[in-house]
């Protein structure tokens, strides 16, 4: 503990009023502080080496501090040229911005956009099964280099054109795109062996999409492939548990800029939670709308900074839905399933309101649905109550007489 670290401390109860009834209280905060910003120390300088940085920026803490429960630090910026201005808005509120007048615009939009070095080339784990390789010439069978450059990427929600037609090569004439072949390669290969209802195959599958590193640009093109197979086979579920894990591994992707395309996962997600249609097994069934719900889970907390007010939004969206005594019990059973295991808060607020649905699963007992939809309130209340130790006496009581 060093005397600047007693005097820093000091100094901020000097400035809020606040007086220390002995001086090893100050000490004793000193040393607290030194201990927690030398558990941030290591992983910030870490991050600095591994990006390469000729010096420790705000940005590289700021990246840190959400880690360890932190917020980030506001009004740093390695930058001082820019010209703060104000604005009065209608409301009499002050709206205060940045003004960039040296960022030349019209030169960036002029340039030609390069094609961005990637660390590696893929390796195609996923071709080898039980030390088989797959035919190159069965592979490409769906797909192939000239119809993957002809399709028109996903980057408007409201473009329902593209879940209404399924024929790949007269997408988008005019808006071939160029991508590497290693690319081409892999985007061919994976959506073969997605459409190929094959389990062993396709379990190699879901944990490269979840970790591979440089597939940012195949995200467009992985969007449209889930729309037309929704639009096609949304009553197949041998074709819809492939979508929804693979929809799944690319959004738990922690190297994909995923909250660019939020929208048009959360279509694919809330289509397979709240759909109509029931396939012809209950238990896949199931397995999609639960797939379904964790890709919302996943979208509310990679997107939460971007969109601040999602959680909100999908709640009470998902609140509605559920409480509707009009809802049928399938989409019933894919919204409660979201709220009740999207976070303890969401628990606690919705599990007590609950037991009406409870009660009216009990009493339709003919329904098979209406059965898996209690089963699977009693599921998740069973794991919540593993899963936490300390519940007050007030919440057991509900939990323990829950329907």
């Amino acid at each position: 503990m060093s005397d600047p670290s007693v005097a820093a401390v000091n100094a901020a109860a000097n400035a809020l009023g606040i007086q220390f009834a002995r001086p090893d209280v100050a000490q004793g905060l000193a040393q607290d502080a030194e201990f927690r910003i030398s558990q941030l120390i290591q992983p910030i300088v870490l991050l600095k080496q591994i990006t390469n940085s000729k010096r420790l920026t705000c940005e590289h803490i700021n990246s840190v501090l959400p880690y360890f429960q932190q917020n980030i630090l506001l009004g740093y910026s390695e930058r001082d040229d820019y010209d703060i201005q104000q604005i009065t808005a209608p409301d009499k509120s002050i709206i205060y911005f940045a003004e960039d007048t040296k960022v030349p615009l019209q030169n960036i939009t002029q340039e030609v956009q390069k094609e961005p070095q990637r660390a590696s080339h893929f390796k195609f784990q996923w071709k080898m099964v039980n030390g088989a390789k797959f035919d190159e010439a069965a592979m490409k069978n769906s797909f192939n280099t000239d119809k993957v450059g002809m399709i028109a990427p996903i980057t408007n929600i409201f473009a329902n054109q593209f879940a209404q037609n399924t024929d790949f090569s007269t997408k988008a004439e005019n808006t071939k795109l160029s991508l590497p072949e290693d690319l081409i390669d892999y985007f061919n290969d994976a959506t073969d062996i997605l459409s190929s209802e094959n389990f062993d195959t396709l379990e190699f599958v879901y944990p490269k999409l979840q970790t591979d590193i440089g597939t940012a640009p195949l995200l467009p093109f992985f969007l449209k492939y889930f729309y037309a197979e929704i639009a096609e086979y949304l009553d197949n579920s041998s074709r819809m548990i492939p979508v929804a894990r693979a929809t799944l591994a690319l959004v738990s992707n922690t190297y994909l800029p995923i909250s660019l395309y939020v929208h048009s996962f959360l279509k694919i997600a809330f289509t397979l939670s709240q759909t109509v249609v029931v396939t012809n097994n209950l238990i896949n069934d199931e397995c999609i709308r639960q797939t379904a719900g964790d890709i919302i889970i996943a979208l509310i907390k990679r997107a939460s900074s971007e969109y601040p007010g999602i959680r909100t939004e999908i709640f009470n969206q998902l609140v509605g839905v559920s409480f509707n005594p009009e809802t049928n019990y399938p989409a019933l059973y894919g919204a409660l399933y979201t709220l009740l295991n999207l976070d303890d808060d969401a628990f606690r607020t919705v599990i007590p309101h609950a037991k009406v649905i409870a009660e009216r699963c009990i009493e339709d007992n003919s329904n098979s649905y209406a059965d898996a939809t209690h089963r699977m309130i009693k599921n998740t209340i069973k794991s919540f109550m593993n899963n936490h130790t300390a519940i007050d006496k007030k919440f057991a009581e509900v939990l323990k007489n829950f329907p």
